[in-house]
C-alpha cells in the first residue's frame, strides 16, 4: 500500500508495474484516469484486471489499515509473531492511502 507523485506519462507507475510483473490488478471502478489505465494495460502482461465499486466491492485506506490491523492481531495472538502487525503499523504511520490498492 503506498502512493507517490508521478507525471503526465505515469513514468513511476509504468517502472513499479515493470518490476513487479503482477499477474493480476485490483483497481476501482471509473475513478482511475484514461492515462492510468493505459498505463496498467500496457505495463502488464496480459494481467487479469478486477474492477470493484469503491465502497460496496473496494475497501477505502482505512477500512482496509482497520480489516488488516483487525486481521493481523487475531493472528499474533496465535502465533506471538509480532513482525506482521509491525508492518501494517508502518503502513498505517505513512501515507495511510492506497496508489494500488492491496498488498504489492
Amino acid at each position: 500500500m503506498f502512493q507517490f507523485v508521478d507525471d503526465k506519462a505515469r513514468s513511476r507507475l509504468r517502472s513499479v508495474l515493470s518490476e513487479l510483473r503482477p499477474v493480476e490488478l485490483v483497481q476501482p471502478r471509473g475513478l482511475l484516469s484514461g492515462e492510468t489505465e493505459r498505463a496498467l494495460k500496457e505495463q502488464t502482461r496480459n494481467a487479469l484486471i478486477t474492477k470493484l465499486t469503491p465502497g460496496l466491492e473496494f475497501w477505502d485506506s482505512k477500512r482496509t489499515i482497520h480489516e488488516t490491523t483487525s486481521f493481523f492481531k487475531e493472528n499474533t495472538k496465535e502465533t506471538n509473531n509480532k513482525s506482521s502487525l509491525d508492518i501494517v503499523h508502518t503502513i498505517d504511520e505513512g501515507s495511510g492511502s492506497m496508489g494500488l490498492p492491496g498488498f504489492l
